[in-house]
């Protein structure tokens, strides 16, 4: 095949990728959350938010409304909802499990009797194993609390993210140097990268998350967003104070927790509208470069 095909083959791809290509618009945003310390999802779409100040859950439709609440939590650091709608909610040194309505399923002592050296600080729940990223390392639980094991010894994990091949994406702030690892279901490092970007001079990331075509959701005061292998796709940062929060709904509704005013906002992924290529005009181009 001659070089001004092969060209004009790159230059389709490349039309094909563009007309692929997507933002986030933010479609809705509101507050009465206190402060915003975790999100998590369930199947019906309903949105719960961990509001650390004043130790509660507080449950919101798709738009922002009010249904329910749980309080009396003791300075809680973490929540997650796995893919049977149990909720699970991780205080300091403590994991309880829930059902949506808040109805209690148990609990257990989660820092293995290390205390303050193995404070909580973010979790997820999937497939019947509970994964704990703490000050020292991260923690694999079975959903009852049987403990299984641990790795990444040494560095402190911000929150972890499971997905559905076993195994976790780990967000580490690594003294502001802002580590993304994704890590086997045995503790194997599988990849690593800096969320420090070129116009940043450290990065702390807070929390984790990943969508069905593994992008990589990192909040660490903005929402950076890469793909599997650490190539960085899009970027957000609210006019005013910080995005530490992300939580998707599928792969297009995407909540962030932000700072100054604290609040959820929702963005929805829309493409972008680009020229349209079709076969006949490719095809025509790639005719006139092989006939010069």
């Amino acid at each position: 095949m001659n070089v001004r095909r092969l060209r004009w083959m790159a230059c389709f791809g490349l039309l094909l990728a563009q007309n692929a290509r997507a933002e986030w618009e933010l479609i809705h945003q509101w507050g009465g959350v206190g402060g915003v310390e975790d999100i998590a999802i369930d199947s019906g779409g309903l949105v719960y938010v961990l509001d650390r100040p004043n130790g509660r859950v507080v449950v919101f439709t798709a738009d922002g409304e009010y249904v329910r609440e749980q309080g009396g939590l003791d300075d809680p650091t973490g929540l997650a909802i796995n893919e049977n709608d149990v909720v699970y909610v991780q205080e300091r040194c403590r994991i309880y499990r829930m059902t949506t309505l808040f109805q209690f399923l148990g609990g257990w002592e989660s820092c293995l009797g290390q205390g303050d050296l193995q404070l909580n600080r973010g979790l997820d729940a999937r497939d019947g194993i509970v994964w704990v990223a703490t000050l020292n390392d991260v923690l694999k639980f079975e959903e009852d609390g049987t403990f299984i094991g641990r790795f990444m010894s040494g560095l402190g994990g911000t929150d972890v993210h499971a997905v559905p091949d076993g195994s976790v994406w780990v967000s580490i702030d690594y003294g502001s140097d802002g580590l993304v690892r994704h890590y086997s279901s045995g503790g194997q490092v599988l990849a690593e990268w800096s969320a420090i970007l070129p116009d940043d001079e450290s990065s702390a990331p807070f929390d984790i998350s990943v969508d069905g075509q593994e992008r990589i959701y990192v909040g660490d005061g903005r929402i950076k967003i890469f793909k599997a292998n650490g190539e960085l796709e899009d970027v957000l940062a609210p006019p005013l104070g910080y995005y530490f929060e992300a939580e998707l709904d599928g792969d297009d509704i995407l909540y962030v927790g932000r700072s100054i005013p604290s609040e959820i906002v929702k963005y929805h992924r829309v493409p972008v509208a680009v020229e349209n290529v079709t076969w006949g005009w490719i095809k025509a181009r790639m005719a006139e470069g092989i006939d010069h």
